[in-house]
């Protein structure tokens, strides 16, 4: 990964951190401050469960047992397929980096 991209990203991430931590410490629950009245407010609301309130139902520890158990299924499903993948496949993949002749090690 190029550090740039990293840089990008880390500062994204502390600049949403941030600001959910001002409209947490600003906003009570279910606060509205219009921005533009009859148009555009800002709103304090909480998720509790995760993408688009899923699991919310569920008990925190349940939930997280979950999460925790399908996202182990999602990585042992990929590195399956790793596995039974012919290596010529997965260096196929590897093509859009660039010819082998332009690689750090090919040109020294």
């Amino acid at each position: 990964m190029r550090p740039v991209y990293l840089l990008i990203a880390s500062a994204i991430f502390v600049l949403d951190q941030i600001t959910k931590w001002a409209v947490v410490a600003r906003f009570s629950p279910d606060t509205d401050l219009p921005v533009i009245p009859g148009l555009f407010s800002l709103v304090r609301v909480e998720n509790r469960g995760i993408a688009f309130g899923m699991l919310a139902r569920l008990s925190s520890g349940l939930a997280f047992g979950l999460i925790i158990l399908v996202s182990a299924a999602a990585i042992g499903l990929v590195c399956y397929l790793l596995w039974k993948t012919a290596p010529s496949a997965i260096l196929a993949g590897t093509a859009f980096i660039g010819p082998p002749s332009m690689s750090p090690t090919a040109l020294s």
